[in-house]
């Protein structure tokens, strides 16, 4: 299968856009173990969540990292 070139800068969009949705996850789930904290929710409850922002902001990390340089050379 060939990928053409707007194909190619659509994918590349696309992970793009993955990415800054991923950043605002980790916005909304910092945001939601504060909220749960405050609210008086188990620490359990809270730490779990905040696990899941550190393990998804990092993965983002990688992501953004990858996509700096820019699109891949097409194949």
């Amino acid at each position: 299968m060939v990928v053409t070139k707007q194909e190619h800068a659509l994918i590349f969009l696309q992970a793009r856009t993955s990415a800054a949705f991923a950043d605002l996850q980790v916005v909304l789930l910092r945001d939601l173990a504060a909220r749960l904290k405050a609210h008086g929710a188990s620490a359990g409850c809270a730490v779990r969540v905040d696990a899941a922002a550190d393990q998804l902001e990092a993965a983002t990390r990688e992501t953004w990292r990858a996509l700096q340089s820019g699109p891949p050379p097409r194949c």
